[in-house]
């Protein structure tokens, strides 16, 4: 991977990593069975039903 010096604003960042911005998670459906495929799924599943977890703090003196 080659990185862009600061100096250079014109510079193309190129990474390694797949863009998949344009994506919808519904069509990663295609992946199968793969660890990657079970993470989205947990991502979706807790974006449809957040879990019902709370944090809090309590103070007394």
């Amino acid at each position: 991977m080659t990185m862009p010096k600061v100096s250079d604003p014109d510079a193309e960042l190129r990474s390694e990593l797949v863009d998949l911005g344009g994506v919808e998670l519904s069509e990663l459906a295609i992946l199968g069975d793969s660890a990657f495929s079970h993470a989205l799924r947990r991502v979706r599943e807790e974006a449809d039903n957040p879990p019902h977890s709370v944090a809090g703090f309590e103070a007394v003196i």
